[in-house]
């Protein structure tokens, strides 16, 4: 039994505390501080510390007894049967682990563990980002079906690999191109490797989730400077200068649809109704940029286009710089965008089967394209088009390289010197 006493060193009081000893479960002794100047007090608490150990002790003693239990019932079925399969092995190291830890067979169901780590992501990436990951999510989450409600330590590779066939069959039938569902996968797979790290899993059963193959992506491809200038003249005034800041400045629709007044810093030249737009810059923050890493601010000067634009229209001290466009949500700019290509008779896919160059689509971040592009054709080094770009990496910024043939045979007439192959013997 438990008791306390005074701890003294050469006849006087270390402590003015009580002193409780006690034994623990695994049968050792222990004196601790019960930090109590009552006896009366100091007794009661290592008195219930002791009836803790005792608890503990027996939770062990009948924990062993449970665990031997289970291990001659898995021992026997195997000398019965010869073998013993995956799904009888899972249940026996399933109810092993419950004698360890109590706890254990109280695992949510899958569902609610993916929808827990989605709200974690709300405050690790972009609010664009979190918006496609709740997305995407809810699509894995409807592709599982009846598996959602499964325990998440019950979730096996076939759960898995049952998702992804639903996913592909889903995908076949909205005619969803495969580098859209190997995003989903990609999700479900960081999910699961979220749930292994933090040992809710006992392993990360999402290493064997292979992706599908990407060769049906359509491959993104520049506007010509004709097409732009049509695309131009078939549009409203706010998608004017949308696109022309596109085009001039690489920015993705995100940016470009959120810019204010606020943002730009100019000079002028003159003063009152009589001064003119001399220059100046603007400044945003990418659309792409997670929020636990630093914001960094990427700053653009102003075109004399872009000047006679925003004089034309009337340059103002605050508010949204293209308002049409601002207030559009993100479906709607693509449609609308859509739109006006039809409208200026730009083709939105292009395919060689039809006479085109090159097989690809077009869209509004096309322009984003052509703005690389024609900075590489004008030989603006790759590190400065990164940085106008935002790219991190050479590989992602020469995805936004497209070399007309003009410019390829031009460039071999300029680089490669002539020979006389006449006089070759």
């Amino acid at each position: 039994m438990a008791f306390v006493f005074k701890l003294k060193r050469n006849g006087k009081l270390v402590s003015p505390y009580w002193q409780a000893h006690y034994i623990l479960a695994n049968g050792e002794p222990r004196r601790k501080s019960t930090g109590l100047r009552v006896k009366r007090r100091a007794k009661e608490l290592a008195d219930e510390w002791q009836r803790q150990q005792i608890k503990a002790r027996n939770m062990q003693s009948e924990g062993a007894k449970r665990r031997a239990e289970i291990i001659i019932a898995m021992t026997s079925e195997i000398n019965r049967k010869g073998i013993l399969d995956n799904k009888r092995y899972e249940e026996y190291l399933e109810e092993l682990n419950s004698v360890e830890n109590p706890d254990f067979k109280q695992s949510p169901p899958v569902r609610k563990s993916i929808c827990k780590w989605l709200a974690n992501q709300m405050l690790q990436v972009h609010q664009s980002t979190y918006e496609s990951y709740e997305l995407n999510i809810g699509f894995v989450i409807e592709a599982m079906g009846e598996i959602g409600d499964k325990p998440i330590r019950k979730l096996t590779y076939e759960d898995l690999d049952q998702t992804k066939q639903e996913l592909i069959r889903v995908a076949k039938e909205r005619n969803i191109r495969n580098r859209t569902t190997n995003y989903k996968l990609q999700l479900l797979k960081s999910f699961i490797t979220h749930c292994y790290k933090t040992k809710i899993i006992e392993s990360n059963i999402g290493l064997q989730l292979e992706f599908l193959p990407e060769q049906d992506s359509i491959k993104k491809l520049p506007f010509t400077e004709d097409e732009i200038e049509s695309l131009m003249q078939a549009c409203s005034a706010d998608w004017k200068g949308a696109i022309l800041f596109g085009y001039q400045t690489g920015l993705r629709i995100g940016n470009i649809a959120k810019l204010r007044w606020e943002d730009f810093n100019f000079k002028w030249d003159g003063k009152g109704r009589y001064r003119k737009l001399i220059g100046g810059r603007f400044e945003v923050t990418p659309v792409k940029q997670r929020k636990k890493k630093e914001v960094v601010e990427q700053s653009y000067p102003l075109t004399e286009s872009m000047m006679n634009y925003l004089q034309f229209i009337g340059v103002k001290k605050k508010g949204f710089v293209f308002v049409e466009v601002a207030t559009m949500h993100k479906s709607s700019l693509t449609h609308s965008f859509d739109r006006i290509m039809k409208r200026a008779n730009v083709k939105k896919k292009l395919s060689k089967e039809e006479g085109d160059k090159l097989n690809g689509s077009r869209s509004f971040h096309s322009l984003r394209h052509s703005f690389n592009t024609f900075l590489s054709s004008s030989g603006v080094p790759q590190s400065i088009r990164m940085h106008l770009c935002g790219h991190t990496s050479k590989k992602v910024n020469n995805t936004y390289d497209h070399p007309s043939e003009e410019v390829i045979e031009d460039a071999i007439k300029r680089g490669v010197p002539e020979i006389r192959w006449e006089n070759a013997q």
